[in-house]
């Protein structure tokens, strides 16, 4: 049998549905990918990442493999899906904020002493 897409299933008001906690699970997901990532612990963010990307294939297969589309899942999962957007963008972020402290960076040769142009830091361009 096919599915059907999100759009052509009925939404309900349900609120209590499995996707709709697992939408909700993602988003304390998200806080803690913060968290986590602001400890600089990438081990366990990457982990936590892939765990909330998985979550959120899980809860769109849910809802329409067992009818649980809801109005306000239709919200929720894409509220939750630019919050994990947006937590991975601290990533890159913090990356490129800490670039400057790896030995051979471009902040190792702003002394001329190994480079006769003097390359930009990270610091430089992001303030």
């Amino acid at each position: 049998m096919r599915e059907r897409s999100p759009a052509a299933a009925p939404a309900t008001d349900l609120i209590w549905t499995v996707p709709n906690l697992l939408s909700a699970a993602r988003m304390v997901l998200s806080i803690v990918f913060f968290v986590l990532v602001e400890r600089k612990d990438f081990a366990a963010a990457t982990v936590l990442f892939l765990l909330a990307a998985t979550t959120d294939w899980i809860d769109g297969w849910y809802a329409r493999r067992f009818n649980q589309v809801s109005r306000l899942g239709r919200i929720l999962d894409p509220l939750v899906d630019k919050a994990i957007a947006l937590s991975q963008g601290s990533v890159h972020t913090v990356i490129v904020r800490d670039l400057d402290s790896i030995p051979g960076s471009a902040a190792d040769y702003q002394d001329g002493s190994t480079d006769t142009v003097a390359t930009p830091t990270c610091s430089d361009i992001f303030g």
